[in-house]
């Protein structure tokens, strides 16, 4: 077309439009050697396939194009999700739940889903596979793959649980992790969706994100031999490891006994013995002796910590580690991490010093960081992250313990229970020692509220039209048809009424998700364990002495520099800062644009808990491009992202999202002059389906 526009003197060029569209037909007039621009103002009238064809004719020649556009329906998928607990004891037994549904939504994609569950602690039990999987034989992996799996068999037998209905939980768990929802996804919405149903766990999928090795993919499987063989093996290991000082290393092969390792082995066969595992009482008896002798040459007061509680497993101290423990360490307890006066407080209630234990516990009570809104609990950790006494995820899992132990009715055991529940995204946690420790906390939990010796009746209603009644007892308990489900034909625009009733002995743990399709305008944020704020800012360039040459925008930057190219160091450096090349201007929802204006696109995501494999969709106004053209890795604020440069959005994955918040920014520019939808944005946990967020939605006007 350009070239006979060039070539004749005078020539005319036509514009139509397909069905999806409203637009009259043009006509212009373009001189030889001339150029010119024509914008054509189309009105989308329907989703679908729109057709645009140009054409450009003289007395002699002609030329056309025909291309085609995705036109995305206005509206998005939203997710809502209410939870709660009936608590053994308490005198309500029933509880009332309210689902608002707007009547703009499209018919047939609403849905609800119902979870019911006698414990969120019974999560310890689907990390079982995981430990015994692990194919590395140091001293601590070798304590973590047998030990949990005594205590959790321990736990079960103790409450009436048999351990070879895990295998159906399992193989129930991978099924609803690639169920299909009941409502209707729409297909041209421009968005993607995690599949299975919330509160689910695709444990195939997770298992094969695992480093070491691509066969973690099967289905894990509980088998009683199996287990009775992995801790005859295990012990085995630890005898012939033990050093000739009554120690452990690392590795078989280590120079010298590692304390650390030698505390947690002696903790780890007293409490195997404990459960009724034949322990060798020589090889348990040369390690209480080692590690007394450290005591007193010891001056990490975090490490004596831990030591002090390998000891107090035996019962009485000794005179001179009693001394250490009781004035010592307890006079310096202001030293020591959340982590360390959880030991102490647990050592010294083993030891019969139990208003000092509790003394300890008011203290971690004021320390925690309390998430009201989501029910958690945890501890901030400080800048010694490396250390094991700043672990976070094991440090809540020794502050819960603590708390079962000598404040067991303390608000904060089932709010820290939650936070650990919710840091495992699969069958695991971050490592084998943290999935260990998790194992440990949870087992205590379940076993001192009794939470798997249920008996009781739970009925669910549903606007008084659909209800559906559960018996629930230890033996089904860890798998009985624990959802209820249902879609369109029961649910209706405003208020729906759902209640939740519990008749018998235990505790119930409810969650209700939503999900139906928003045609509302504008559409609101939400988000479940997730919220995303979306911001527009126009750029101005300073003025010419100041301005530095135009350069491609990083797709993922830290919070407080915009300029660079893909990586921007997230860290403070000696370094002064340069004078920002832009200044920003935030665009308001509605606000004007013209053509070539260079805008910065900021999401600012808060996450209630730490999560993995994030996806960001942030669906993008129709008359604006990204700067970038490539899609490829970027890093910033923290975050290591792999981005996707499509043409309706762009995709940010993130690996790993603390809790927090933290900021996502890219660079666009305004080209095509017209009225434009930015759809929200839309993230979600790719293999925790409960876990998701929309942005407000934002329009954009932009003219020549």
């Amino acid at each position: 077309i350009d070239d006979i526009l060039k070539l004749n003197n005078t020539k005319i060029a036509r514009a139509s439009v397909g069905e999806n569209l409203e637009s009259l037909d043009g006509w212009i007039t373009v001189k030889a050697g001339e150029e010119t621009r024509v914008n054509w103002t189309i009105d989308v009238v329907r989703d679908g396939k729109a057709d645009i064809q140009m054409t450009a004719q003289s007395d002699d020649e002609s030329d056309a194009v025909k291309m085609s556009f995705p036109v995305i329906v206005h509206g998005v998928q939203r997710f809502t999700s209410q939870s709660g607990v009936l608590r053994e004891g308490e005198k309500t037994t029933k509880q009332t739940v309210k689902i608002t549904l707007p009547k703009e939504r499209k018919f047939g994609a609403t849905s609800l889903n119902v979870q019911l569950n006698p414990s969120l602690a019974a999560t310890m039990m689907d990390a079982l596979p995981y430990l015994m999987d692990y194919p590395y034989g140091c001293v601590e992996q070798t304590m973590s793959r047998f030990l949990p799996s005594v205590i959790v068999q321990k736990t079960l037998v103790d409450s009436g649980v048999n351990l070879s209905t895990l295998r159906a939980r399992a193989k129930a768990y991978e099924a609803e992790a690639k169920a299909k929802p009941i409502g209707e996804r729409v297909k041209k919405s421009g968005y993607t969706y995690p599949t299975g149903m919330a509160n689910s766990r695709d444990l195939t999928e997770m298992s094969s994100q695992l480093w070491h090795t691509p066969t973690r993919g099967n289905n894990p499987i509980y088998d009683q031999e199996l287990l009775d063989k992995m801790i005859r093996d295990g012990l085995a290991r630890l005898y012939q490891m033990q050093r000739e000082d009554g120690g452990w290393g690392w590795w078989n092969g280590s120079g010298y006994s590692d304390e650390y390792m030698s505390g947690y082995v002696v903790y780890g066969l007293a409490t195997a013995k404990a459960a009724d595992v034949p322990v060798r009482e020589d090889v348990l008896n040369r390690g209480y002796a080692y590690l007394e002798k450290q005591m007193k040459d010891e001056d990490n007061i975090q490490l004596l910590t831990w030591l002090s509680y390998s000891l107090s497993q035996r019962g009485n101290l000794s005179g001179d580690v009693e001394k250490i423990v009781s004035e010592r360490l307890y006079n310096q307890r202001e030293r020591l991490t959340a982590y360390s006066k959880s030991l102490l407080a647990l050592t010294l209630w083993n030891t019969g010093e139990k208003e000092k234990a509790g003394v300890l516990v008011r203290n971690l009570e004021n320390t925690a960081k309390i998430d009201a809104a989501n029910g958690t609990a945890r501890y901030q950790m400080g800048n010694q992250y490396w250390y094991w006494w700043n672990n976070d995820v094991e440090t809540n899992a020794w502050a819960l313990r603590a708390f079962l132990k000598i404040d067991p009715q303390n608000k904060l055991a089932p709010m820290l229970m939650k936070w650990l529940t919710q840091q495992a995204r699969s069958n695991h946690w971050r490592s084998t020692k943290e999935t260990a420790m998790s194992v440990y906390a949870l087992a205590d939990y379940v076993r001192v509220n009794k939470e798997l010796e249920v008996d009781y009746t739970i009925k669910v209603n549903l606007n008084g039209k659909l209800s559906k009644t559960y018996r629930v007892t230890s033996e089904n308990a860890l798998y009985f048809d624990n959802r209820f489900l249902t879609g369109e034909i029961f649910l209706e625009t405003g208020e729906n009424i759902l209640t939740i009733e519990k008749i018998g002995k235990g505790n119930v743990y409810w969650s209700a998700a939503s999900e139906y399709f928003s045609l509302e305008e504008p559409i609101k944020a939400a988000g479940n364990e997730l919220a995303i704020k979306r911001r527009y800012f126009k750029l101005t360039r300073k003025t010419e002495e100041k301005a530095k040459p135009e350069t491609a925008t990083t797709t993922v930057t830290t919070t407080t520099k915009t300029t660079g190219r893909r990586i921007m160091p997230p860290f403070p450096t000696p370094v002064q800062p340069r004078e920002l090349e832009y200044s920003r201007t935030e665009i308001k929802d509605g606000d004007g644009l013209k053509s070539g204006d260079l805008v910065e696109v900021e999401l600012t995501i808060d996450s209630s808990n730490d999560y993995e494999y994030l996806v960001f969709e942030d669906m993008k106004a129709a008359g604006l491009e990204p700067v970038d053209i490539r899609s490829g890795a970027a890093w910033g604020d923290g975050l290591s992202s792999n981005v996707e440069l499509r043409d309706e959005k762009v995709a940010l994955f993130v690996d790993r999202l603390p809790q927090g918040t933290r900021v996502l920014r890219y660079r666009m520019r305004a080209e095509i002059p017209g009225q434009f939808h930015a759809l929200p944005t839309n993230g979600y946990a790719m293999y925790a389906p409960e876990v998701r967020a929309i942005s407000d939605e934002q329009r954009i006007n932009v003219r020549d």
